[in-house]
């Protein structure tokens, strides 16, 4: 999970989507803009899962499943970074899966 981290919050236009800004010498970002990344971020394998040939319920229910795993410590580590970008990266690259 942290490579994956990295390599989206040091992607600029992912800052820019997330509204990175600087404001008394602290990096912060838009906690909205953060919930529709992750909304982004999930429902691409849920459209890859319907689209390809495993569409039964069953394989629908296994993603669904992974991404609670995979999206409660995000939204646990965006809870706990007080919207700061730098303390969200820090918490990010903490998680293990």
């Amino acid at each position: 999970m942290p490579e994956i981290v990295h390599t989206w919050l040091s992607d600029s236009e992912i800052q820019n989507f997330l509204r990175v800004n600087r404001y008394q010498e602290v990096l912060w970002y838009n906690r909205e803009s953060f919930e529709d990344f992750l909304w982004w971020m999930s429902i691409v394998p849920v459209i890859k899962t319907l689209s390809g040939e495993n569409k039964d319920a069953a394989s629908l229910t296994e993603v669904m499943i992974n991404l609670i795993e995979i999206l409660t410590p995000l939204k646990k580590a965006e809870a706990q970074s007080e919207y700061q970008f730098e303390k969200l990266a820090e918490l990010l690259g903490k998680i293990k899966l």
